[in-house]
């Protein structure tokens, strides 16, 4: 099954992503996964399904354990910039990062021997070596990439299919955590969505609520479905997320603004709601009413949240 057409242009928001996003709940992802495996001392084979610019495969390496990291995407501009992410990590002998361009709907696209090794001081000769093209990962983590697989109320919907090859790329015991943003969460918890209502409409149809994400898990095999609301985590950093400045500057066109390369909900907006959304900041900040604003829609981010991680074991 193919990915439908992105919504994204990687290739212009490759350059700002890393500098702009976090890898939000990382912590919490990290202890859940490595907690997982055999438990017999052996190396970690753990996947990040859209890995993006590599910034949770950093968090991760911070470990001590033997893993061997993999990571997959459909952006090959995305790859490239996680490789020279990974690339300045201090050298671990027990860690070594493979990655895959691949589509998150084709279940060959997770096969461990179809990863290639990385030209990173971490990356180890031979650490995957004898991997057959049938084993599987001890851990899988996917975060803020379901909103691109697609409209999510359709019969064989992508989500089904991407949430069923996590579950065959799993060995027995092997974990997975999901990092999303629900449709009403995604609404209360960021800014700039309310601004743009056909952008926040076109979401919402691409993000399935957490109970949809929860049935369809437990459909497939997943056991131990739990969920945890992020109240406090903010999706980006904290200096960017607030800075009108940036948000309303008029001298750079949008394709080198950052604010416009950090969210998806820009991209699915509308020319004229992208236009109006830059009016209405601008307006208050002439009229010097941009951080008691600002401060408002803080509070309804903490009350709300931003995303969720969905747990989940294969037993």
């Amino acid at each position: 099954m193919a990915l439908p057409v992105s919504h994204e242009d990687y290739a212009k928001k490759t350059a700002h992503y890393r500098g702009t996003r976090v890898p939000i709940g990382s912590d919490k992802v990290k202890d859940f996964i490595l907690k997982g495996g055999s438990g017999s001392g052996k190396c970690l084979r753990l996947l990040e399904a859209g890995c993006g610019t590599g910034n949770y495969l950093r968090a991760f390496a911070k470990s001590d354990k033997e893993i061997q990291f993999h990571g997959l995407d459909a952006s090959k501009d995305m790859l490239e910039e996680a490789r020279a992410n990974v690339a300045s990590l201090p050298a671990k002998g027990q860690q070594s990062f493979k990655f895959q361009h691949g589509n998150l709907c084709d279940p060959e696209a997770f096969k461990p021997a179809r990863f290639v090794g990385a030209e990173t001081a971490g990356d180890v000769g031979g650490a995957t070596s004898g991997v057959t093209a049938d084993e599987q990962f001890d851990g899988l983590w996917c975060c803020q990439v379901l909103h691109h697989l697609g409209n999510v109320d359709v019969e064989n919907s992508n989500l089904e299919t991407t949430l069923r090859n996590f579950y065959d790329s799993l060995a027995p015991n092997g974990r997975v955590a999901i990092n999303y943003s629900p449709p009403d969460i995604h609404a209360q918890g960021i800014w700039w969505v309310h601004l743009m209502p056909s952008a926040n409409k076109a979401f919402h149809e691409r993000s399935p609520s957490i109970e949809q994400i929860t049935s369809i898990m437990e459909k497939i095999g997943f056991q131990d479905v739990k969920v945890d609301i992020l109240y406090e985590d903010n999706l980006y950093q904290a200096d960017a997320y607030g800075d009108a400045e940036t948000f309303i500057q008029e001298d750079v066109p949008e394709s080198e603004n950052p604010f416009y390369q950090m969210d998806s909900t820009f991209a699915m907006a509308t020319e004229q709601e992208r236009q109006d959304a830059k009016a209405f900041v601008k307006g208050l900040v002439k009229e010097g009413k941009w951080q008691e604003w600002f401060q408002a829609q803080e509070a309804q981010r903490k009350a709300s949240g931003q995303s969720v991680n969905v747990y989940a074991v294969k037993k």
